[in-house]
């Protein structure tokens, strides 16, 4: 199960050993904005709000409930998080998987819908590249969108 040995940066290894269990996604090659469809954009939308959705209530679930066991704690003490994170019973840890499964549900659907313009383009580079999160799985999926909207497709 993930979060047992609680690391320092035990969401960035959350988000990647759970992003390891989902499969390589499927290409879904963008169209440039001037020529994308207005299902596009509204698939798009509602796809990008249910990513936020999921997103936030992992992020208020982790904040609010396993992150208060962790506060004052040096991350360069495992011991000391290894003892912080005993009252966390294997329901949390359960719930906060289960909370990020959906979110990656949500961002393996947002990923795979084609970008109906350059603003949506970027938000699926900040979701794989932003802060600090380097989710390379996706970059042959960017690039061939990048392509596209860059004309040389």
């Amino acid at each position: 199960m993930i979060g047992r040995n609680i690391a320092p940066s035990r969401r960035d290894a959350i988000r990647a050993l759970a992003a390891l269990s989902i499969s390589l996604p499927t290409l879904a090659y963008a169209a440039p904005a001037e020529t994308c469809p207005a299902a596009v954009s509204e698939r798009w939308s509602a796809l990008l709000s249910a990513y936020r959705e999921a997103q936030a209530a992992e992020d208020a679930y982790d904040q609010g409930v396993i992150e208060p066991f962790f506060v004052g704690i040096d991350k360069n003490d495992q011991a000391a998080w290894r003892k912080a994170a005993k009252p966390i019973t294997s329901a949390m840890w359960d719930h906060l998987e289960r909370l990020g499964d959906e979110r990656l549900a949500a961002e393996k659907a947002l990923m795979e819908c084609p970008s109906p313009d350059a603003s949506a383009f970027a938000v699926k580079y900040l979701i794989a590249h932003g802060n600090g999160r380097d989710i390379d799985y996706w970059d042959d999926l960017l690039e061939a969108e990048a392509e596209q909207f860059s004309g040389r497709a």
